[in-house]
């Protein structure tokens, strides 16, 4: 199994998000030039190629340069990683699994990345680095590339205070942290720890993402029509895609994603309990009472702790998403259904990216009005807009898919199973789907509101 050295542990420790969002303060002075770096940033253009020529002679000559780059590459990876994802799903639909895999994994890999700069962390090819608390920057010994050293960075920042920055900063709900919610559970408040380990099992986990590397390579390297796979069925694989889609549908006055955080935030506390109460379910009246006992605590709304107990407790709305079943499947990546796993934990993967990359935002005072010559030409090449609108409006961004998606949705009632058919009448619906990126959007639009 792969590992780190001790040394470059150590160094990780030192990765800081106040580092971070001290290089945001830098280049806010930039953004109103309309760019992302300074115009004398040596490291803009190819900054693999000249950090190994500054490494073979005395050392980076510009760290602090370097520092910025490793900043707004957080942004920057986010978008790419959406985008990778929306083809994914066009695969996904039209009945290209392979491509599906190949897509899926890199969206993966792009939330990771962004993640990991968000705190810090640079991944650069072979050469990584460490944004400290100062702004200081410092090597790590580790040579090995972009995708081992990506995962292996990942997985020592959510086992050491990460899985924790997750429930206290990125996942909310009523304007309250995950963590603030788990400490009002009478029988799991002083285990949010555990709700923080069940957090990451439930699709964070990323020794599974390390592993759907390797179906990417065998999608990536490999003909795909010497062994035959099973026929997927078009109206099984577009029901998936515009459920999931759905799950991302902004809610309350935040413009967040609300409806998948709730489900997520039902599991967490559904785990919390279940690993402090031995062989608690849903319907025991100590599950029921802890949850009503962590509802009082912070509303006083009845109709809403109503609807909250009933929804936590399984009483309403008690199927699970597939998107989270599959995300936390171990099959093996020969199954036919794996791709369907990589986008899930791509998905969930990019929530969690948008989120801290919102978190960062916010900290460092940048919000989308700074970064106009950045999205409105990206929406455009999107095709969200034809004219750039002054700000972001979430709810249209949202409300533009919702016609597609019913078109879909129209399909998936009807009688031919055909994916001739699918491409014929949908040919616009999927074209849209490759637009994922409007969620990044939505997601960063709302950093000056409280989520719900």
């Amino acid at each position: 199994m792969q590992q780190l050295k001790d040394s470059d542990i150590d160094i990780l420790k030192k990765a800081s998000t106040i580092g971070v969002i001290n290089q945001f303060g830098r280049i806010k002075r930039h953004l109103a030039d309309e760019r992302w770096l300074d115009i004398g940033n040596v490291y803009k253009s190819d900054p693999i190629k000249r950090i190994e020529l500054e490494i073979k002679e005395k050392g980076l000559k510009c760290p602090s340069q370097l520092a910025d780059y490793i900043a707004v590459s957080s942004p920057t990876h986010l978008w790419d990683g959406w985008n990778y994802l929306g083809l994914a799903l066009y695969s996904c639909i039209c009945g290209y699994t392979a491509n599906v895999k190949h897509l899926a994994y890199y969206a993966e890999l792009r939330a990771a990345m962004s993640v990991l700069a968000s705190q810090g962390i640079g991944v650069l090819n072979r050469k990584h680095f460490v944004v400290d608390e100062s702004s200081m920057i410092h090597n790590l010994s580790e040579r090995r590339g972009t995708h081992d050293v990506t995962w292996l960075c990942l997985e020592q920042w959510v086992y050491g205070d990460g899985s924790n920055y997750l429930l206290d900063r990125v996942f909310k709900i009523q304007y309250r942290s995950f963590a603030d919610w788990l400490e009002e559970l009478p029988h799991g408040g002083t285990q949010a720890p555990l709700g923080a380990e069940q957090l990451l099992l439930m699709g964070f986990d990323i020794q599974r993402m390390m592993e759907d590397r390797d179906a990417r390579n065998e999608a990536s390297y490999r003909p795909t029509g010497i062994v035959a796979a099973q026929t997927a069925d078009p109206k099984a694989d577009a029901q998936f895609v515009v459920e999931a889609l759905r799950l991302l549908e902004p809610g309350g006055s935040s413009g967040t994603f609300e409806t998948i955080d709730r489900y997520i935030f039902r599991r967490v506390v559904r785990r919390a309990l279940e690993t402090t109460i031995e062989g608690v379910t849903p319907e025991d009246e100590k599950f029921r009472r802890s949850v009503e006992s962590m509802i009082l605590a912070f509303d006083d709304n009845p109709t809403w702790q109503k609807d909250v107990k009933q929804f936590l407790t399984h009483e309403s709305d008690s199927n699970e998403p597939r998107l989270l079943v599959e995300a936390e499947n171990q099959k093996d990546h020969y199954d036919d259904n794996y791709h369907l796993q990589v986008i899930s934990r791509a998905m969930l993967l990019l929530r969690v990216a948008t989120g801290m990359v919102r978190e960062m935002f916010i900290d460092s005072g940048v919000d989308l009005n700074m970064l106009k010559f950045w999205w409105h030409d990206a929406g455009c090449v999107q095709g969200f807009w034809g004219t750039p609108p002054e700000s972001i409006d979430s709810s249209r961004l949202w409300s533009d898919l919702i016609p597609h998606l019913d078109d879909i949705d129209d399909w998936i009632s009807g009688d031919d199973n055909s994916r001739q058919s699918l491409q014929s009448e949908c040919a616009d619906a999927l074209i849209q789907l490759t637009g994922t990126a409007r969620f990044a959007l939505i997601g960063l639009a709302s950093v000056n509101q409280r989520i719900g």
